[in-house]
C-alpha cells in the first residue's frame, strides 16, 4: 500500500513531522545536525513509518535554527532545542491522543532527548543511537570531520576555507558554547528512564554512556548500532539497515507495546495549512501529489508579486534544505526580494517516500520526470507565477531533461551538471563519493607535495582514483573520435540526443542558465559536447554559462553561496518575464 509524507503540524512558531497511529504510547524523534543530519533524514523518517505501522504514532523535530526550522530571534542556543523537544512531547499527546511518550536521539539528538526527558520528568523509555557523551569532544569531531569533507571536496587542495562553518553547515557561537558545556556524566538524572543504547561497534564513548547512565540507575540494554558506518559516510550513499530498525521495533514493543483495547481518541491535526511567520516571507509546509506522498516547502514574499517561483531540486540524496542548508537560505533570501520559491524531494529521497515499484536506488531515471510533473501541476494550480527550475547535478541533470517536454517550465539554472546525457558504464554512486573533479583537478594534484605524502601513507585510494583518471581519459579518446564515427560510438549517440534537447529548448526560447565551479567535473560535461573552450554553446542565444571562482561542487565556500544568490536575483527579477516576447537570456544581448 503506498506511503504518505508524514503530517506537518505546528509547533510553535515552527513545525513538526507527524506520522500517525493507533497506539497510546508515542515517539518524539530528536535528529542529528549538519553532515549526519543529511545522511539520516530518510532513515528516521523510514523508522517512524515502521514505528508507526507497529502501533506507535511518532512526532519528528528539528531544531531552531536548523533544516526547514526558522532562525530564532535572539538565539536561544542549546536551551531552545531542548525546549522544542519538550513542547513536542505536548504536542504529540495532543495530536495523536497519546498518553506515555518516548524518546529517540540520534547522534547530538541523543543528548536533546535525555536532556528533555528530565525537563518532563515522567518519560518511561529513550533510545540513544550514536549517542554523545561530551559536548566538548563532539565540536572537535565535528571539526575533524569538516577538514576531511573539505579535503574530499577540493576545498583544502586550493586554499579555500569552508566559512560558512562545519562543512558549509552554519553553527552559532552560543550554540556551540553551549554544547561544550555538556556532560552526561555530570547531568543530574531526576528521573530513571529506561534505556536502549545503539553503540557503534568497539566505540568507548558510547560504552562510557551506557555506563554513566547505567550508574545513574537507569535500566540500560546494550546494543550495536548496525550498519552505523554506511549510514552515516556520506548523504549520496546512505545505506540503511533492516536490522536496526527491527532491533528499534523489537525494544519497543518488548518493553512499550500499544495496550489491547486502548481507549484513544482519534488523531487531530491543524484545522488549516502550518504557515512559517519570517522576516520577509512566509513558509508552508505541504504534501501534494497521489496520496499526499510528496513533500515540499512553499516560501512567498510578503506582498504580491510577478517574479518567477523558483523551484529548488535535490542533489543526489541531500533532502530539501539542500547541502549547507543552501536551499533554504536561498528560499528566503529571494523571498525577501519579492521572489517566490518552492523546494521538495523527488520519490524516495528525504520526506517523500518511494514510488510503489520502484527500486531503493532512483537517481538519474525517469522517476525524477515524472516527480516533476507532480510538482508542476501543483504549482500550476497554486500560484499563476511562471515556473523556474534550479538544480544542482541530479537537479540539474532533472530539469534539462523534463523542462523540454513540459510548455509549463520557462526557464532553468542548470548546476555543476556532472552528466547531461548519462553514459552506459557511468557508476554515479562511486562518482559522488570520489568527488566530483575534472582531468585538470587530477593533474593538480598530481604535482601537490600533499598528494605525495598521502600516497605514501596510504591516504589516497588509488584504485578509486585510477579508474577516474581512466574514465577521463576514455571519455576524452571517445570525444575525439565522435565526429567520425558520429552513431557508431555511444559518446556520438550521446551527443546527438544532447544537441537535440538543446535546440528543443532553443526553438521554444526557455532561457538556460549553466552554473558551474571552477574545476567542478561538470565543465569536463560540457566540454565533452561544446569543445573544450565551450564554444558549441553560443550557437544557441538562449544559453549562457557562468564560472563561480573558488568553488567545490557542493557550493561550500561563503563566497561562492552569495554568487549563486545574486546571479539567481538577477535572473529571477528580469521584468522581462512579463513580457509577452519569449525571454532570451542575458547572454544573447
Amino acid at each position: 500500500m503506498p506511503r504518505s509524507a508524514a503530517i506537518p503540524v505546528s509547533l510553535g512558531d515552527n513545525f513538526a513531522l507527524y506520522h500517525p497511529s493507533f497506539g497510546d504510547t508515542g515517539y518524539v524523534m530528536c535528529g542529528a545536525w549538519g553532515f549526519a543530519e543529511l545522511c539520516s533524514r530518510k532513515f528516521l523518517r523510514i523508522l517512524a513509518d515502521e514505528l508507526a505501522a507497529a502501533g506507535f504514532p511518532v512526532l519528528r523535530i528539528d531544531y531552531p535554527g536548523t533544516c526547514n526550522m526558522l532562525d530564532p530571534e535572539p538565539d536561544s542556543g542549546l536551551d531552545g532545542w531542548v525546549q522544542t523537544a519538550v513542547d513536542a512531547a505536548k504536542r504529540l499527546q495532543e495530536v495523536s491522543g497519546c498518553r506515555r511518550v518516548l524518546f529517540f536521539g540520534l547522534n547530538i539528538g541523543s543528548t536533546i532527548a535525555l536532556m528533555a526527558s528530565q525537563a518532563l520528568g515522567n518519560v518511561e523509555g529513550v533510545i540513544l543511537a550514536d549517542p554523545v557523551f561530551s559536548g566538548r569532544r563532539y565540536i572537535r569531531e565535528l571539526q575533524l570531520h569538516a577538514q576531511m569533507t573539505d579535503e574530499g571536496l577540493g576545498i583544502a587542495l586550493s586554499g579555500k576555507k569552508s566559512d560558512t562553518g562545519f562543512s558549509g553547515f552554519k553553527m552559532t557561537e552560543k550554540l556551540q558554547a553551549d554544547l561544550k558545556s555538556v556532560n552526561i556524566g555530570k547531568l543530574e538524572l531526576t528521573s530513571t528512564p529506561r534505556c536502549l543504547v545503539l553503540m557503534r561497534t568497539g566505540d568507548s564513548n558510547d560504552m562510557e554512556m551506557a555506563d554513566q547512565i547505567e550508574a545513574k540507575g537507569c535500566k540500560v540494554e546494550r546494543r550495536v548500532f548496525k550498519g552505523y558506518a554506511e549510514l552515516m559516510a556520506t548523504p549520496a550513499t546512505s545505506i540503511i539497515s533492516d536490522q536496526l530498525i527491527a532491533d528499534v521495533i523489537s525494544w519497543s514493543q518488548t518493553h512499550f507495546a500499544p495496550q489491547e483495547g486502548s481507549d484513544i481518541t482519534p488523531a487531530r491535526t491543524d484545522a488549516g495549512p502550518v504557515i512559517l511567520d519570517g522576516q520577509g516571507f512566509t513558509e508552508q509546509p505541504v504534501t501534494f501529489g497521489p496520496d499526499n506522498r510528496y513533500f515540499g516547502v512553499l516560501c512567498r514574499p510578503k506582498g504580491e508579486t510577478t517574479a518567477p517561483v523558483a523551484v529548488f531540486l535535490n542533489a543526489a540524496y541531500n533532502h530539501t534544505v539542500g547541502w549547507g542548508r543552501i536551499w533554504v537560505r536561498a528560499a528566503r533570501y529571494l523571498a525577501e526580494r519579492g521572489i517566490p520559491s518552492f523546494r521538495f524531494d523527488f520519490a524516495n529521497i528525504g520526506e517523500t517516500p518511494p514510488t510503489e515499484g520502484e527500486p531503493d536506488r532512483i537517481l538519474y531515471t525517469s522517476g525524477q520526470s515524472y516527480d516533476l510533473k507532480i510538482a508542476t501541476d501543483y504549482l500550476t494550480d497554486t500560484l499563476p507565477n511562471p515556473i523556474f527550475l534550479v538544480g544542482r547535478c541530479l537537479g540539474a541533470w532533472a530539469s534539462f531533461h523534463y523542462a523540454h517536454s513540459d510548455p509549463r517550465i520557462r526557464g532553468m539554472m542548470l548546476i555543476n551538471q556532472l552528466t547531461l546525457i548519462e553514459k552506459s558504464n557511468y557508476n554515479i554512486d562511486e562518482a559522488l563519493v570520489s568527488g566530483a573533479r575534472p582531468m585538470e583537478e587530477y593533474r593538480h594534484r598530481a604535482r601537490s607535495l600533499s598528494t605525495l605524502k598521502r600516497l605514501v601513507t596510504g591516504q589516497v585510494d588509488v584504485v578509486s582514483a585510477g579508474r577516474h583518471i581512466l574514465s577521463h581519459v576514455n571519455d576524452r579518446i571517445a570525444h575525439k573520435l565522435a565526429p567520425y564515427l558520429g552513431n557508431l560510438t555511444e559518446t556520438g549517440r550521446n551527443r546527438r540526443a544532447c544537441l537535440g534537447i538543446f535546440e528543443t529548448h532553443a526553438k521554444r526560447s526557455v532561457p538556460i542558465y549553466i552554473v558551474n565551479s571552477e574545476n567542478d567535473g561538470s565543465l569536463d560535461e560540457l566540454a565533452t559536447y561544446f569543445g573544450a573552450d565551450f564554444a558549441g554553446l553560443k550557437v544557441y542565444s538562449n544559453v549562457t554559462q557562468t564560472l563561480i571562482p573558488n568553488a567545490d561542487h557542493n557550493l561550500t565556500p561563503e563566497d561562492s553561496q552569495l554568487s549563486l544568490l545574486n546571479l539567481l536575483e538577477s535572473v529571477l527579477l528580469d521584468p522581462r518575464w512579463n513580457d509577452t516576447q519569449p525571454l532570451q537570456s542575458q547572454a544573447a544581448e
